[in-house]
């Protein structure tokens, strides 16, 4: 007698036809995983291989591969910000003020050649755009060329502008050395102590000038009051630091040789 009929156990009990299908499935499906993991995927892959579409998806997954940060930094331009002082109203404006303009152009358009991405207000700004919101990022930024003139040092925009970079750098002299590369036209006085001290009077003057009539300022005179009690007492130290740093002086000097002595210092930045 044969020890198991069709559809039973030896125990005689009758095998489900549909449990034991799924426990032949389960079987195949267990002998590919473990040919598939023993050759290491290579039937899936040598059954596609050669295929356009194949081809196309590799490239496409490629392309989206997403750099590390050194790659993206490696890649992106290094951002420099230019703090100066402009005039609106080119026709009418001084031979200095001329000066300044040609200067602060051609800097800009040689640096931008040698892989800079300069930064500068009468560029980065759109019409209707806030001059404060972009004093702030400049005031933010790790690299700024300062352009001192004698209406820089008595704008009080520029001022402003500059002790926010000082006042960044926690008033720390070498830190804030560090984030600036002054260059200094000839009318802008403030390499001797008595240039310093005259300038900081003018700034304690316009000071309390306003603070007599601080009930008539509107809001936005009332902002920049407000900001020059901040910095009004810290104008002589600022520029002593500035003054202490080798830089080229006048216009001659800063132009010379294609702003050589300035392409020189921005080598720390690179």
């Amino acid at each position: 007698m044969r020890a198991a009929v069709a559809g039973y156990h030896h125990s005689g009990k009758r095998q489900s036809p549909k449990t034991s299908g799924q426990r032949r499935v389960r079987r195949r499906l267990s002998h590919r995983r473990e040919i598939n993991s023993q050759s290491g995927n290579r039937v899936s892959s040598s059954k596609h291989e050669g295929k356009p579409a194949d081809k196309a998806h590799d490239r496409l997954l490629k392309a989206l591969e997403i750099p590390g940060r050194a790659e993206l930094l490696a890649q992106r331009k290094p951002e420099i910000y230019v703090s100066y002082a402009w005039d609106a109203a080119a026709k009418t404006a001084s031979k200095n003020a001329r000066q300044r303009k040609k200067l602060v152009e051609g800097m800009c358009k040689k640096l931008g050649k040698e892989g800079w991405k300069v930064v500068r207000d009468a560029v980065a700004m759109g019409p209707g755009e806030q001059i404060s919101t972009f004093m702030k990022r400049l005031t933010q930024a790790d690299r700024v060329i300062v352009v001192l003139s004698d209406k820089y040092l008595h704008s009080p925009y520029c001022m402003a502008e500059l002790y926010g970079i000082y006042q960044r750098s926690l008033e720390q002299k070498e830190e804030f050395l560090q984030r600036v590369i002054p260059l200094a036209l000839a009318d802008a006085r403030f390499r001797d102590w008595r240039d310093r001290v005259a300038c900081a009077r003018h700034w304690r003057t316009e000071f309390e000038d306003m603070e007599q009539n601080l009930k008539d300022l509107g809001k936005a005179d009332f902002a920049l009051y407000k900001s020059m009690k901040d910095w009004h007492n810290h104008v002589n130290d600022i520029l002593a630091d500035v003054n202490d740093v080798l830089s080229p002086y006048g216009f001659k000097e800063i132009v010379k040789d294609d702003f050589a002595k300035l392409r020189q210092m921005l080598s720390r930045w690179r």
